[in-house]
């Protein structure tokens, strides 16, 4: 990868977690699908640089809002203790399945999080 390409991913990486981890996401919605369509990676690397931007994220924010006592530490133990082999068995997924079959599901799961998404705002901007 030239610096050129390695640059432009800094600094989407940048642009897209800071407003993500202010609103509570990690920003892989985004990271991932920019990836494979604009810079043309296979999935399985898209799904690894994204994890490891992700991480980054995840400790910068939560950091922050420990400082804020706004964590709920039970609550988050409890999401580990199942979130944890999710992604174990994930990541060992994305060894085994083509780069074309993990495309097509995190196709799929980016439309549904989509229409999901759309009809939780026009709920809302309708009440």
């Amino acid at each position: 990868m030239d610096i050129f390409r390695f640059f432009i991913i800094f600094v989407l990486g940048f642009v897209i977690s800071t407003p993500s981890s202010m609103i509570g996401l990690t920003g892989g919605f985004l990271f991932v699908p920019i990836l494979i369509l604009i810079f043309q990676l296979p999935a399985q690397n898209a799904i690894a640089i994204s994890l490891v931007a992700i991480t980054g994220t995840t400790v910068s924010a939560t950091l922050g809002y420990m400082r804020q006592r706004r964590v709920d530490l039970k609550l988050g133990l409890l999401y580990d203790i199942l979130d944890v082999p999710g992604v174990v068995l994930g990541a060992y997924l994305t060894t085994l399945l083509p780069s074309s079959i993990l495309t097509a599901i995190c196709g799929v799961f980016l439309i549904i999080i989509s229409v999901l998404s759309v009809r939780r705002s026009i709920f809302f901007l309708g009440q």
